[in-house]
């Protein structure tokens, strides 16, 4: 494998890579070794509701945030 093979396109959406994989409950998305050799296992639906909600997380601050600017300038006018 070559390095131009890992480096990713300019505008790349992971959450479509990941959606492909979670139609299947069950399939495996990360499994997690720590030293002492206890495992966790996160399931690629798992990670797609999680990534769905830090996505809405992002969503409401920068909304909010924004609500927020608008009224400060229409408060300077």
């Amino acid at each position: 494998m070559d390095k131009k093979d890992l480096i990713a396109p300019e505008q790349y959406n992971i959450v479509s890579e990941i959606e492909k994989f979670a139609t299947d409950a069950m399939k495996k998305a990360v499994i997690f070794e720590d030293a002492s050799g206890e495992t966790k296992e996160i399931t690629y639906k798992q990670l797609i509701k999680h990534a769905n909600k830090v996505g809405n997380m992002f969503f409401k601050t920068w909304t909010t945030k924004r609500r927020q600017s608008l009224s400060d300038d229409a408060a300077l006018h």
